[in-house]
């Protein structure tokens, strides 16, 4: 959980973006910045990457509703 006066998580201080004013699409030499600098993607893979855009994949579990498949 975010306290966002404190700028702090569960599981320690928030980085501050180093680009608050760029909206829009993130390039994908900006997700690797963000991946590497700021914990934007976990088991991150290169392989996923795109131009503009990261493939994401569900893991081995997920729920689908209140079921875990």
């Amino acid at each position: 959980m975010v306290d966002e006066t404190t700028n702090t998580d569960s599981e320690g201080p928030l980085e501050t973006d180093p680009c608050p004013h760029e909206h829009g699409v993130l390039l994908s030499d900006k997700i690797k910045h963000y991946v590497h600098n700021h914990r934007i993607i976990e088991s991150f893979d290169e392989g996923c990457l795109e131009p503009a855009g990261y493939q994401m994949r569900i893991g081995n579990c997920y729920y689908r509703g209140a079921n875990k498949e």
